[in-house]
């Protein structure tokens, strides 16, 4: 992938991404932090070119004016605070153990196109297609859940549950795609379908899980392939 390749990728994969993240949303300045940070490191490989760093500030500017919907009610607003903390920790023992070996390897970080490449796809398939999925599948979402309140018998989820569900399987599909693994993406499948099977009894629910589910499927194994074929390794 040359410089300018990954630039035009990661930038438009970051624009796509901040505003769906739940714990950006709320606050504009951490839009505009996150997304000025992203695109340093996207635009890492050409930092000696003020026209990149313009395109850089006017992302941030943009993710941070932009408005974004408001998040449901049971996510939390706030920035996951533990995995940050841990992170600094490594850090800063990586520099006080080995501080040229540390910045070897974080130079190495910015410098690596299949970094890049494979964070923010990730990315990309987690959130901003989940706002997509459940766009297109909100009329059916409505008319399954309206099934459900007639059915007292049917055990009912935890509140949200089903949105960390769905995050969690396009990131277990999207890794297997671009490892090589693809088989894997039929037991991902199998583990959610077992989860869902009490309320399969009601064909309304069945009907909106699977078409649900294949969005997400087939949105994530897509965003995993359009990766692969990015950074120059085949479709599968």
């Amino acid at each position: 992938m040359t410089d300018t390749a990954r630039a035009a990728l990661g930038l438009t994969l970051l624009a796509a991404t901040v505003p769906y993240v739940p714990w950006l949303s709320r606050r504009a300045v951490t839009r505009a932090v996150f997304a000025g940070v992203g695109g340093a490191w996207v635009a890492y490989p050409l930092a000696g070119r003020w026209q990149v760093w313009i395109l850089v500030t006017a992302l941030a500017l943009v993710a941070g004016l932009t408005p974004v919907g408001q998040e449901p009610a049971q996510l939390t607003g706030r920035m996951p605070i533990t995995p940050i903390v841990v992170g600094a920790i490594a850090v800063a023992v990586g520099l006080i153990l080995d501080a040229n070996g540390t910045w070897h390897v974080f130079e190495n970080a910015l410098k690596s196109d299949r970094a890049v490449a494979i964070t923010l796809g990730l990315l990309a398939a987690v959130f901003p297609l989940g706002a997509v999925i459940g766009v297109l599948t909100a009329p059916w979402s409505r008319e399954a859940e309206r099934h459900l309140d007639d059915a007292a018998t049917l055990p009912r989820g935890l509140q949200g549950a089903g949105r960390y569900i769905g995050w969690l399987e396009r990131s277990a599909i999207f890794v297997a795609v671009v490892i090589g693994h693809p088989g894997a993406v039929a037991a991902i499948f199998t583990a959610k379908s077992v989860a869902r099977f009490p309320a399969f009894t009601r064909e309304a629910f069945a009907e909106y899980y699977l078409i649900g589910t294949l969005l997400s499927l087939f949105g994530a194994t897509a965003a995993g392939v359009g990766i692969r074929l990015a950074l120059g390794l085949s479709a599968t």
